[in-house]
């Protein structure tokens, strides 16, 4: 009788032997969409690039799976890697924004490794580029600002202006108020203060009520710093006609009428503010002497009085005017005295 042959395995054992081999495979290759979550792999290891690189090789046009393997690949420190796996994505008209993200990030470790002037050179001006592309994208101001704020430092002061000023542009509401006002202070600093004048004079109908009046503070001293003492004063008038000047106000005009050559335009401000402090004697001076200068022996006069009045000691010079007005005013027994 012939003999059987032993077998090794039962059908059993084959299951279970296959069903082995399966799941090692499935934990050492997971399964292609677990690989396009970025949050995979915090610490990739050769193995999984390998495979990743390869997953990629049968699908180029897998985004996800693209831009995690670029992810890895700048985790692991292969930076010229993974910009050249990024690639493909930034030639689409749309986007993403951590796409974005990630080549920035990618640039600035590109630019902080380059041991030359000319090699940082030559990185800013991607950067440069990069940052147009992200301005151009659709979205928001506060995003658009996030990327641009890590990249802003390593730029030129000139290449620093031309991003904020995109950034203006593109903004509304309080953001172009705000940007607004950085804006005028880079152009400023950078010599041009005309041009700062000019991008707070477009924000001046955004400033809140409260806020007027410093911001306004601000334009004159622009336009006293640009040699234009005379649009000085007009801005200081027009923000000033409907309410009544408190003496700080009084000073500032006055100081405005006399830096644009405009004594008549000053001469109430004197006058009101001569009344508004009457212990002031510099200004009790200053009023008498340009009433005695119109002939205004009346309003001279109450001046006269008013600084009699003050209980302070009068100089000589002071005796001698009031001494000669009460004459003048047909009063010499008045005069006496002094």
């Amino acid at each position: 009788m012939r003999q059987r042959k032993p077998a090794f395995f039962s059908l059993p054992a084959l299951l279970a032997l296959v069903a082995l081999i399966l799941v090692t495979l499935y934990l050492l290759f997971p399964r292609q969409s677990i690989y396009e979550d970025p949050r995979y792999l915090e610490s990739p290891d050769s193995i999984s690039l390998a495979y990743l690189e390869t997953l990629l090789k049968s699908d180029p046009d897998n985004q996800p799976l693209r831009l995690n393997l670029s992810l890895m690949l700048q985790k692991v420190g292969e930076h010229g890697k993974a910009m050249s796996t990024l690639a493909p994505l930034l030639d689409n008209a749309d986007i993403s924004l951590q796409v974005m993200s990630t080549q920035t990030e990618l640039l600035r470790s590109e630019f902080f490794r380059a041991a030359t002037e000319t090699a940082r050179a030559q990185v800013r001006s991607r950067l440069v580029t990069a940052l147009e592309q992200a301005l151009g994208q659709n979205y928001s101001l506060a995003q658009k600002q996030a990327l641009v704020a890590g990249t802003l430092p390593l730029l030129t002061t000139d290449e620093r202006f031309a991003v904020r000023r995109q950034l203006f542009e593109l903004a509304t509401g309080t953001d172009r108020l705000r940007l607004g006002q950085e804006l005028a202070v880079q152009q400023e600093a950078m010599g041009n203060p005309d041009d700062a004048k000019s991008t707070l004079a477009t924000i001046l109908p955004l400033v809140s009520q409260n806020e007027k009046a410093d911001f306004t503070r601000n334009l004159i001293r622009l336009d006293l710093a640009t040699g234009n003492p005379q649009v000085a004063l007009e801005r200081f008038r027009a923000a000033h006609k409907s309410n009544k000047l408190n003496t700080q106000q009084l000073r500032e005009g006055l100081h405005l009428a006399g830096l644009a050559g405009k004594p008549e335009v000053g001469a109430r401000w004197l006058a009101l503010l001569a009344r508004a402090e009457p212990g002031d004697m510099d200004v009790q001076r200053r009023l008498l002497l340009l009433q005695l200068g119109q002939g205004d022996i009346g309003e001279a006069l109450t001046t006269a009085k008013r600084m009699e009045a003050n209980g302070r000691d009068l100089v000589r010079t002071d005796r001698e005017r009031i001494a000669r007005l009460y004459e003048w005013s047909g009063q010499p027994a008045e005069a006496l005295p002094y």
